[in-house]
């Protein structure tokens, strides 16, 4: 990332404004204001960038992918049907489970966390933001809340919403990316290239 920044947008920029043409480079793990991330906005904004960036004169979108599979987030709306079937999915399972002010603690999570937003065009449920608590405290309720509603939909549906919940970050941009770029679904303009590492000391 260094080296393209240094090195590689200036050439292309250079050699772009030579021939009558604009370049304008988009890191979408760069430039994500701290503010944006306490309030949850992070997908929004690189998803949406994605989408903006379609509609530019001939786009490009290039991945470099490494060996991590990368961060699995929280989605930030929910249907307000989808979030209530997940909600009466942990409020009706087992009753022995772990209980908080006499709910199962799941649900209690997800009210905790979820708040309605009547005001949008479809009702639904929204992700509050975290700027009262610390990294560490936040990373143990997003794989508490990540499992619930793994659970919750592993057993009661199978959708994109099934998709967004199992799905990194990277990889909700690459689907997006391919039909946002690829008006007919054909694929005919997408590359992938593999580099295949040979290990000769046999570890």
């Amino acid at each position: 990332r260094n080296i393209l920044q240094k090195f590689v947008f200036p050439k292309l920029k250079e050699l772009c404004n030579k021939n009558g043409f604009g370049f304008q480079p988009i890191d979408l793990r760069w430039g994500i204001q701290e503010e944006a991330g306490l309030d949850q906005q992070t997908m929004n904004i690189c998803l949406n960038e994605i989408k903006r960036s379609s509609h530019e004169p001939r786009p490009n979108l290039l991945i470099l992918v490494g060996q991590r599979y990368g961060w699995i987030p929280l989605p930030y709306e929910i249907k307000k049907e989808e979030f209530h079937k997940i909600f009466n999915y942990h409020k009706n399972k087992d009753k022995s489970g772990l209980k908080l002010n006499n709910y199962p603690i799941e649900v209690q999570l997800l009210n905790d966390w979820y708040e309605i937003d009547r005001n949008s065009k479809d009702t639904v449920y929204y992700l509050k933001d975290k700027h009262h608590l610390s990294r560490n405290e936040w990373n143990d309720v997003e794989k508490l809340l990540r499992k619930i509603f793994q659970e919750a939909v592993d057993e009661t549906f199978c959708n994109e919403f099934y998709k967004k919940i199992h799905t990194s970050a990277t990889e909700q941009e690459m689907y997006l990316g391919l039909d946002a770029f690829d008006k007919n679904k054909n694929h005919e303009h997408t590359f992938a290239y593999f580099r295949k590492i040979i290990n000769y000391n046999n570890e």
